[in-house]
């Protein structure tokens, strides 16, 4: 995540499937790791959130991606 984050300077950080099972403990866990490991201003733009629809938040995004790009 961190990697990504420096990399990337992503705005969200979107927990989804099964992991996302874990709910707050894991995000916690997550974001206090992450802090230590990217740089101050990126983290500060960026936030933490478990996805609301699950282990299905992958298959809807990738639907919606298709449907977006359909003619």
């Amino acid at each position: 995540v961190g990697a990504a984050l420096n990399l990337l300077n992503l705005d969200r950080v979107v927990i989804a499937g099964g992991v996302a099972a874990a709910g707050a403990l894991l995000l916690d866990r997550i974001v206090e790791h992450t802090r230590k490991r990217i740089f101050p201003h990126v983290f500060a733009d960026c936030s933490f959130r478990l996805a609301e629809l699950g282990g299905d938040a992958g298959v809807v995004g990738a639907a919606r991606a298709a449907m977006l790009a359909l003619p």
